[in-house]
């Protein structure tokens, strides 16, 4: 009850943050093309990507659809368990400054948050998670951010944070994006709502929606957090149709309308691998696509370089064993005598 009761309080205190403050238009930040005004650089807009695990899955979706957005090349870096309520796993204020010096950006994108459900450690002391001393420490680290990017000229994109599965975690993760929401826009920031895509009715979690082939698919992560391939590459169209639009480069929904108007790809993906029986009697499927972009997230957190996307895109040659358990669902019989054969009597 008492964590309870201090969540609401910091979303009283992000509503109030929110009134209070007016905010810089994000025209005062990047020069935007209009009807009458220049195009954009012959270079294109140089797009920068920061953040936690979530940060890693926009990134890796911006890889798959960037080719629908010839005007920006997108660079990124992410620290899966960072967060800016410990600095001491990684201080990205600390951080985006040599970020800066070495890349040439015009654009920065944040998702950061889902590790923040914590307490602040400060030279006073420990800030209890939620409570008035922590909601202003991290206030200023929210600040502290984007001022960083604001004082080189770099516009800044905030994502916020989709519906988490777990009950206490969505409780927690909603009281941070409505304080992010609330300093961000204070900060002269953009603020992309990406809840709305990603939530069931009432606005809760969703564990699969309509992906940017316009059909039914999954979209989350087993885990109730990060998303899986279809998930990320919906959220990089969301997001970077955003930038578009405000760029006068494409009406809003343009972009994911006309994805959505294509034939579906990637029919393996749909497709079961293995099932797993829920207490509801309900079946989970994992296709391929889907192993593969689990097993991508563990790799980049152990600084593997994997290129498990382009493996899942390939198509197994036809009546091989390959294409029986990833397009059928079978598994390959085993050789007689085999560890795995269990037939009887024993073959000799």
């Amino acid at each position: 009850m008492r964590r309870a009761l201090q969540v609401l309080a910091l979303l009283a205190a992000a509503l109030c943050w929110a009134g209070l403050s007016g905010g810089t238009s994000f025209a005062q930040q990047l020069i935007v093309p209009s009807a009458e005004g220049p195009a954009p650089p012959s270079n294109g807009y140089s797009v920068f990507i920061i953040g936690d695990a979530l940060a890693g899955g926009l990134w890796a979706g911006t890889t798959r659809v960037g080719s629908r957005f010839p005007e920006f090349a997108i660079n990124g870096r992410f620290k899966e368990e960072s967060g800016l309520a410990r600095p001491q796993i990684y201080d990205w204020a600390n951080a985006v400054p040599k970020i800066l010096e070495r890349h040439l950006v015009d654009i920065a994108i944040v998702f950061i948050g889902i590790n923040d459900a914590q307490d602040i450690r400060s030279d006073s002391g420990r800030l209890a998670f939620a409570s008035t001393e922590w909601a202003a420490a991290y206030q200023a680290r929210i600040d502290e951010l984007v001022d960083v990017f604001l004082e080189k000229g770099v516009a800044v994109y905030w994502v916020g944070l989709p519906p988490m599965r777990a009950p206490q975690h969505e409780e927690a993760v909603s009281a941070i994006a409505a304080l992010q929401r609330a300093r961000v826009l204070a900060g002269g920031a953009k603020y992309v709502d990406i809840r709305p895509p990603f939530a069931g009715p009432e606005g809760s979690y969703a564990q699969s929606g309509i992906g940017i082939d316009g059909r039914e698919t999954r979209l989350r992560s087993l885990d109730g957090i990060k998303f899986i391939k279809a998930g990320n590459d919906k959220l990089a169209m969301l997001v970077l149709e955003a930038i578009s639009a405000d760029l006068g480069l494409a009406p809003p929904g343009a972009v994911l309308a006309e994805a959505g108007t294509g034939a579906a790809s990637g029919e393996d993906s749909h497709l079961p691998l293995f099932g797993t029986e829920l207490a509801d009697g309900s079946m989970v499927t994992i296709g391929i696509s889907d192993l593969a972009d689990e097993l991508a997230v563990q790799g980049q957190a152990q600084g593997a370089r994997l290129d498990l996307d382009q493996a899942a895109d390939t198509p197994a040659a036809p009546d091989s064993a390959a294409a029986a358990l990833f397009d059928n669902g079978r598994w390959p019989s085993p050789k007689p005598g085999r560890i795995d054969d269990f037939s009887w009597p024993r073959a000799q």
